[in-house]
């Protein structure tokens, strides 16, 4: 289904049970939504069932951690961006422009992320590439490959971890 169909969409829902009892006068819509308020609900909500269910593992805050590379000139030419949450360090992205690529910058800044993730007490990175990014620059650095998805169009997905 697009989006557009999803959009502001009563679903059939004559007899529907809450709380054990039948409401008809409840209707259940779905819409999109990127409302800030409507996003930190979801996320909280969800965050304090983590905290009752399962309470080590909402003992941390994430640790946003990025490293930006840039030319004589003050311009970003490239930079990773990490996120630390308790005992892993995930690579969200890794760029570097074109010109400066096979320089070693890639490898500079990964070694730096590892480097913090440790100091951070960080056991493992994960990170996920596609097919026509970088999997094998990730294997030199020693991450193994632990899953993959397939895309209709050919690109593949790679998932990538590294214990530390």
């Amino acid at each position: 289904m697009a989006n557009s169909e999803l959009e502001n969409k009563d679903l059939d829902n004559d007899k529907l049970k809450i709380d054990g009892s039948v409401r008809d006068d409840f209707i259940l819509t779905i819409a999109t939504t990127d409302r800030e308020e409507d996003v930190d609900f979801i996320e909280n909500a969800i965050r304090q069932q983590n905290r009752l269910e399962a309470p080590s593992t909402q003992s941390k805050e994430p640790v946003k951690y990025n490293l930006v590379l840039k030319d004589s000139r003050g311009d970003v030419v490239g930079g990773v961006i990490t996120t630390i949450y308790r005992y892993s360090m995930y690579v969200e992205t890794l760029w570097i422009d074109e010109k400066y690529r096979k320089d070693g910058y890639g490898t500079q800044l990964m070694k730096q992320a590892e480097e913090t993730a440790i100091a951070h007490g960080c056991t493992m990175m994960q990170l996920d590439t596609f097919n026509y990014q970088a999997p094998e620059f990730y294997k030199k650095l020693g991450f193994v490959q632990f899953g993959q998805l397939g895309y209709k169009e050919g690109f593949v997905r790679y998932y990538f971890t590294k214990a530390l």
